[in-house]
């Protein structure tokens, strides 16, 4: 079942079973952060333990001349990055070692080249080795696992109702215009409710909004969502984690309530959602069983054979 933040929050409300003392305790902004907190620090957490790339994206980055110091992504979690990547201007990819910052110093000495031959990271940064001359040739590649969008109400969204476009633009109708000010995402509306368009300008006339084509990774349909960038009315998670991700919430709200009579509630509540987290995880066993094996690239090893 496909769980937009409106039946989200009315699931927990209903299976929390709140007493009326605490149901004040439990408005929107407050269950929304805790949906937040739990996709975060649960089931988020609970995918990335599987290493079956529930989340891994990629960005490329052009080489910039005389510059050796390039900022991580800001969506990447934890600041780490999964694999570091070079396409070079034909075109062809290899992957770039990462060398430990106690042999900065000696590569500090080399003479800059167009492209790098190792990276080191620092805080939240790439920096390259040798240092980027003024003639830098390629473009880095970095995957990451991304950073999952904080929840906001269905009503902060616009659906949309209809798709046209012209030349260089989609034309969307919505049924709510959200708040245009900090920019859009616009949400797949289906399975398996990704990005497909992130933090663009977009303009209104009416309820019809227009964004740029070509920011697009495929076409809108009726049905999608746009939102206030960085929010999501649907959980980016597989449709299969989206009860488990109530039980979390439902958990979460019954412990914070207190008291030794409530200690037994929240046992049975904390039992239930483990349970359900584990059927979960067992209903996406077929990706996790033949993700692939992640492989050493010789380019890698002829980097290490330079020096």
């Amino acid at each position: 079942m496909v769980y937009t933040t409106t039946k989200l929050l009315n699931a927990i409300r209903e299976d929390a079973s709140l007493p009326s003392s605490a149901k004040n305790k439990f408005g929107d902004d407050k269950l929304l952060r805790i949906l937040t907190e739990e996709n975060d620090l649960r089931v988020t957490k609970l995918l990335l333990r599987e290493k079956a790339d529930f989340y891994v994206e990629h960005v490329d980055i052009p080489l910039v001349a005389n510059t050796s110091e390039y900022a991580l992504p800001s969506k990447a979690i934890g600041w780490s990055l999964y694999e570091i990547g070079f396409i070079g201007t034909d075109g062809q990819y290899m992957s770039v070692g990462k060398s430990s910052l106690n042999y900065q110093s000696a590569y500090n000495v080399m003479v800059p080249t167009s492209t790098p031959r190792l990276v080191f990271i620092e805080g939240n940064k790439l920096i390259t080795q040798p240092k980027i001359n003024d003639s830098p040739q390629g473009s880095f590649r970095l995957y990451y696992e991304r950073k999952q969008s904080e929840f906001t109400t269905v009503a902060a969204c616009g659906r949309i109702s209809e798709v046209n476009s012209n030349d260089t633009n989609y034309l969307l109708t919505v049924d709510s215009v959200p708040i245009l000010s900090d920019g859009v995402d616009v949400i797949a509306g289906t399975n398996p409710f990704g990005i497909i368009s992130e933090n663009q300008t977009a303009t209104a006339v009416g309820s019809v909004l227009n964004i740029l084509k070509t920011s697009f990774v495929i076409t809108p349909t009726v049905g999608d969502y746009v939102t206030p960038t960085g929010k999501t009315c649907i959980p980016h998670v597989p449709e299969e984690m989206h009860s488990a991700l109530v039980r979390c919430a439902v958990a979460r709200c019954i412990g914070m309530i207190g008291g030794a009579n409530n200690a037994n509630n929240y046992a049975i509540a904390e039992k239930e959602r483990d349970t359900v987290l584990e059927l979960a995880r067992q209903s996406l066993k077929s990706r996790i069983q033949n993700r692939p094996k992640k492989l050493i690239s010789k380019n890698f090893v002829l980097n290490l054979m330079r020096y």
